[in-house]
């Protein structure tokens, strides 16, 4: 029992210590790294070793299957803007005694 605990913790330590790599090359590498191989005839492994890009996200890039200057995750559902308003409507809201609860924001079109 001792040793799964013990086991359990340097698994722990281990992955707090290592370092994040998502997403640290600048997007002007990746730019240069498409025109190397697009324009210049680099192989995909040779412009991501010159770039410092992983070569399964420049290989992802050229086939298309991500677009370039796309952040990941889900389309937002608001915008800034929106996002604004709302805040500051349902601000004005709690401020003069009627605060909305979660399902009656979700319901607002």
């Amino acid at each position: 029992m001792q040793f799964v605990f013990k086991a359990a913790l340097s698994c722990v330590a281990i992955m707090a210590t290592r370092p994040c790599t998502y997403s640290t090359w600048p997007e002007i590498s990746m730019t240069n790294a498409i025109k190397a191989v697009e324009e210049e005839g680099l192989t995909v492994r040779l412009a991501a070793e010159l770039y410092g890009i992983p070569k399964s996200t420049l290989y992802d890039r050229i086939r298309g299957n991500v677009q370039h200057g796309t952040k990941p995750g889900p389309v937002p559902y608001l915008t800034k803007e929106e996002e604004v308003i709302l805040a500051k409507f349902l601000i004005k809201c709690s401020q003069i005694g009627f605060p909305r609860t979660v399902s009656e924001v979700l319901a607002l079109e």
